[in-house]
C-alpha cells in the first residue's frame, strides 16, 4: 500500500496576503479551488484565534459555506483576461486580477499561467524570460553563479569541490573605516599559504561593522584567479 504524501505546512498568519499565498500554493500542488480556499481559511482562522481568544473573525476570514449543490460563480467574480503572451499582456492581466481582489503573488501566477498556455499553443520553444514562473529566474542565476564558483575552485585548488555550503553574509548599513589594506595572508584549505601585497589603486579599504565584531574588504582593483589574488592593472 503506497504511503500518502504529506503536504508541507502552510504559512502561518491571517492577513489577506497570507491567505491568498496559501491558496495559490495549494492550487499549484493540484488541490481544487474550493478545497484550497477552505484549507487556507481554516489555517488563518486558527492563527487568528491563537492571537485573539474572543471576538468575531475579520470579514476576510469568514467561513466557506458548505453547499452540496455547486453553483456557478457569477461572471463578475472571474474577470476576463486578455489573450496573448507579451509582457504588456501579462502586466495588463495582473492589473485586472489585482483590481478583482487577488494578491500580487496570486495575480502574477494566474497571469503567467494564462500567458504560458497561449505561448504553448503557438510554439514548443523555451519560454521567454518574461514568462518565467516566480523563483525560476533566481534559480537559474544561482546555478550559473554556482558553476562559476566551482570552476574557480577547481582552478585554484586543483581538485573538485566536495560540496556546497550555504552562508549568510550580512551587509552593514554603517561601518567604520580602518584604512587601506596593504596585504593579506591566506591559507588554502589544502595546505599552501599565500601572501599578497596590494599596490597603488589596487589596495582595498578595510572597514569594521558598527559594533566592531566583523571586518569587510571594500573596493580595490584585484581579482581571484587560479594563481590566487592578483592586482588588476
Amino acid at each position: 500500500m503506497a504511503a500518502k504524501r504529506k503536504r508541507n505546512p502552510l504559512a502561518r498568519g491571517y492577513s489577506r496576503a497570507t491567505v491568498s499565498a496559501n491558496i495559490a500554493r495549494l492550487r499549484r500542488e493540484g488541490m481544487p479551488a474550493e478545497r484550497a480556499a477552505a484549507a487556507a481559511l481554516r489555517s488563518a482562522r486558527q492563527a487568528w484565534r491563537a492571537r485573539h481568544k474572543t471576538g468575531p473573525f475579520p470579514a476576510h476570514l469568514r467561513p466557506v459555506r458548505a453547499n452540496p449543490k455547486r453553483r456557478r460563480r457569477p461572471s463578475s467574480a472571474a474577470p476576463a483576461l486578455r489573450a496573448g503572451y507579451s509582457s504588456q499582456v501579462v502586466r495588463a492581466n495582473v492589473a485586472t486580477l489585482r483590481r478583482a481582489g487577488d494578491s500580487l503573488e496570486a495575480a502574477t501566477l494566474r497571469a503567467l499561467r494564462r500567458a504560458r498556455r497561449d505561448f504553448r499553443k503557438r510554439s514548443r520553444a523555451a519560454f521567454p524570460p518574461h514568462l518565467a514562473l516566480p523563483g525560476a529566474e533566481r534559480q537559474r542565476a544561482f546555478r550559473a553563479e554556482l558553476g562559476r564558483a566551482a570552476r574557480l575552485y577547481r582552478g585554484f585548488h586543483r581538485r573538485e569541490p566536495s560540496g556546497v555550503a550555504r552562508a549568510q553574509v550580512d551587509k552593514p548599513q554603517a561601518a567604520m573605516r580602518l584604512g587601506r589594506l596593504e596585504g593579506v595572508i591566506y591559507r588554502s584549505d589544502h595546505g599552501p599559504t599565500y601572501l599578497h601585497k596590494f599596490k597603488g589603486s589596487a589596495r582595498p579599504l578595510l572597514v569594521a561593522s558598527a559594533d566592531g565584531s566583523r571586518l569587510y574588504v571594500v573596493g580595490g582593483r584585484y581579482r581571484m584567479t587560479s594563481r590566487g589574488i592578483v592586482d588588476r592593472s
